[in-house]
């Protein structure tokens, strides 16, 4: 009983810490696009060093994570994350919150599928390969 309630307690701590990321990083996203360039440097170098203490468990995490979110705007507005991202970038859709709150977790995902190719890269031998892996395959996202 005790070991369930402590189980269920970190569980939520973990999913309170991956929500305190995600508003961190919007907040960050907000202080950057209303200030001067010196939150622009800051924005950078604090996701940087986000990115460098991640390990590849909480990159997935964060991933699959994000995934549920998009799947959520995707099935409200028929519509999957990569046409939305471009039909947004390309300015073929009206600004709203949703579309601005799905662009900030596509583009977090892309982020984070970045970092996982790092990451793997660093520890692709771990693995058990019939060949070598060519350099293309981490620059795919």
């Amino acid at each position: 009983m005790v070991l369930s309630n402590i189980i269920l307690n970190f569980k939520t701590i973990q999913k309170l810490l991956d929500i305190v990321k995600i508003i961190l990083y919007y907040l960050v996203r907000i202080f950057t696009l209303l200030f001067s360039q010196i939150f622009v440097n800051y924005y950078c170098n604090f996701f940087n060093f986000l990115e460098f203490i991640m390990t590849i468990d909480e990159v997935l995490k964060d991933i699959h994570a994000i995934h549920e979110h998009l799947q959520m705007f995707e099935e409200k507005y028929k519509l999957i994350s990569s046409d939305f991202y471009n039909l947004y970038k390309k300015n073929k859709l009206e600004e709203s919150h949703d579309f601005v709150e799905w662009l900030g977790f596509y583009e977090i995902l892309l982020d984070r599928k970045h970092e996982y190719r790092k990451l793997l890269k660093s520890r692709i031998l771990d693995y058990k390969l019939t060949s070598p892996v060519e350099e293309e395959f981490f620059q795919t996202i």
